[in-house]
């Protein structure tokens, strides 16, 4: 008797532990009425209780004429509850009666048992955007009688464009008499080809390429301030020659041999920094400056000596005629 009394609380326990695992999934689809190419929004909640847990969610299959947003997932949501909830958007590319397709979730319990809750997210009505039989308004027609407004005066904007015209006037003519009134701007001072590449030698050892250990760049600057210096001064178009090329044409503007010789060991030198990789000594780098200055002074004195040799023009020949 004892044991017969017992059966219902038995059953009773069995049904609230069966009870547990079976979580309920709830789905809200808003609006159930749209058109095409409108986004229908579908929240899923799940409650479960203490203990589970809520594995995977399905979606159905949407078909050709259903199209998930989102890149194609559901998306976690808040909820005001705590249960855990999803959301996602679907698109549809169809007019008519849609179904929906069903979502379920996999729920395991306390006991590792695992259940699955489905729910049916039943269908939505997709209109056209313009529904058949139903065409737009047109522009309704105007009724009278008008009142045309009166016509603005014109004196006011002559005016406005007269005093622009005369403020424009004035501005003219007081730059004009102050122009009369300076000087005429000087000519600016051209600077000789060595001068310049001597200044550009001091401030390439004035910078910190050498401190910075930027070698290669230290170099390279230091050939180009040279090359330029020898297509200004002599003519020669030496940023784009090789190193032999060069060679030719100094010794064909008379260059002398051993000063030939000198510029062909230091570009040679320079070129182990630039394209071998190799990393010179701050020693180095100061005799290779030096050696540049020699090089502009050595070849400024020739160009001087070259111009004195050569032949006077006609013009300077008729100078000289007139002050003789």
């Amino acid at each position: 008797m004892v044991i017969l009394r017992r059966i219902p609380a038995i059953l009773a326990l069995t049904t609230l532990s069966v009870s547990t695992r079976a979580a309920t999934l709830r789905a809200e689809v808003t609006p159930r009425q749209c058109t095409v190419g409108d986004r229908v929004t579908v929240v899923v909640e799940i409650d479960s209780e203490p203990g589970e847990h809520v594995g995977e969610l399905h979606l159905g299959e949407l078909g050709e004429d259903l199209h998930l947003a989102e890149h194609g997932r559901l998306v976690p949501a808040e909820s005001a509850s705590g249960a855990p909830r999803w959301r996602a958007e679907i698109v549809p590319f169809a007019v008519g009666m849609l179904d929906l397709p069903p979502i379920s979730a996999t729920v395991t319990g306390a006991d590792s048992a695992t259940s699955e809750a489905t729910a049916d997210l039943g269908q939505i009505q997709v209109d056209a955007v313009i529904p058949e039989g139903l065409e737009p308004p047109g522009p309704k027609a105007p009724h009278g009688p008008f009142t045309l407004p009166e016509p603005r005066p014109t004196w006011p904007y002559l005016a406005l464009l007269g005093a622009v015209v005369a403020c424009a006037l004035i501005h003219w003519l007081v730059r004009r008499l102050r122009q009369e009134g300076e000087a005429p701007p000087r000519p600016a001072e051209v600077r000789p080809p060595h001068e310049i590449a001597l200044a550009d030698l001091d401030a390439l050892e004035a910078s910190s390429l050498v401190a910075e250990q930027r070698y290669r760049v230290f170099f390279y600057s230091l050939t180009d301030i040279v090359r330029v210096y020898f297509e200004r001064e002599f003519g020669l178009g030496a940023p784009e020659m090789t190193t032999q090329e060069l060679l030719d044409a100094l010794r064909q503007r008379g260059y002398p041999a051993a000063i030939c010789e000198q510029v062909q060991r230091w570009i040679t030198a320079c070129d182990l920094v630039k394209y071998a990789s190799q990393r010179p000594a701050p020693d180095h780098c100061r005799t290779a400056l030096t050696l540049a200055r020699a090089i502009v002074t050595s070849a400024h004195q020739h160009f001087l000596a070259l111009r004195d040799a050569s032949p006077p023009s006609t013009a300077e020949a008729t100078a000289q005629g007139e002050a003789a």
